[in-house]
């Protein structure tokens, strides 16, 4: 089972470790636009991003754009995410 990270709650801990985008930063954020998720799954971490295919208010869904290195047996490139805003560590500009 995967596990999206709170990149919200993970900034507040670890204030030095993630500055997460503001608000007014993912506003505008549409289909088309890349942005990273930290995926968790039986204590492996990591970081990937995805293109965003959809977007209704705060939840969105994406394609998995990276391949997936310490999560290739539960993630592989191309799959959809279902996330929401409080999910996006970074965006790509």
């Amino acid at each position: 089972m995967v596990t999206l990270a709170n990149a919200l709650k993970l900034s507040a801990e670890h204030p030095d470790q993630y500055q997460t985008p503001s608000a007014e930063d993912k506003a505008p954020l549409r289909p088309g636009n890349l942005v990273k998720i930290r995926f968790e799954s039986q204590g492996w971490i990591e970081g990937m991003w995805v293109r965003i295919t959809h977007r209704h208010g705060r939840d969105l869904q994406g394609t998995l754009e990276n391949a997936p290195f310490l999560l290739d047996a539960v993630l592989a490139r191309g799959d959809t995410i279902t996330f929401s805003l409080d999910n996006i560590l970074d965006i790509e500009n």
